[in-house]
């Protein structure tokens, strides 16, 4: 794409890579491709692109352990996504940012409206594991729940499933050994 010039779909390969980077660990190759794609999509006027490049920036933000900037990004995406009436993008955008919400009550207004919306299979579950997810100090059984049904397919919806299992340990990775004072509890246990 950079060779032929394509730099719509150039900006989206690198946010592509910048996303599968952020899965995999790699924080700052991801951040790089991220860069090097917000100077490529100043070249494009597409809203759907640049959404979908702070929707992935913000959960680069979040890996990195920044809630406000990836709140921000989070907001951005959703400001650029509300236009172009793709409902499952604007959905997952609302739940994105619900959970970095300060609030609870605006975090509960965000997944309301994601609901609302939500027509895709992939997207009502991202919002049903966000939602358990703020929801778990008051009801913990909705997220009792979805971590003892089948691991989801998608990294989406399994990195929104391991952010369950954090919260539900008192927001240590789900993959901490965890010890006590006279118990432990193992990895993924």
């Amino acid at each position: 794409h950079d060779r032929c010039g394509n730099r719509r779909n150039l900006a989206a390969a690198l946010g592509s890579l910048g996303a599968l980077e952020t899965e995999l660990g790699n924080l700052e190759r991801a951040k790089a491709s991220f860069d090097r794609a917000l100077e490529v999509t100043k070249e494009v006027p597409d809203r759907r692109a640049f959404g979908l490049l702070r929707l992935q920036l913000g959960t680069w933000h979040e890996r990195a352990g920044d809630r406000a900037s990836a709140h921000r990004s989070y907001k951005d995406a959703l400001v650029l996504l509300r236009p172009i009436e793709n409902q499952a993008l604007v959905a997952v955008s609302l739940a994105h940012l619900a959970r970095t919400e300060t609030r609870p009550e605006a975090a509960r207004e965000r997944i309301a409206e994601a609901e609302a919306i939500s027509d895709h299979p992939s997207t009502r579950a991202l919002v049903a594991i966000v939602s358990a997810q703020i929801e778990l100090t008051r009801d913990p059984n909705p997220a009792r729940a979805l971590l003892a049904s089948p691991a989801p397919k998608t990294p989406m919806l399994r990195r929104a499933i391991d952010q369950l299992r954090d919260a539900q340990a008192g927001g240590l990775p789900a993959r901490a050994l965890v010890v006590g004072d006279g118990w432990f509890k193992l990895p993924e246990g």
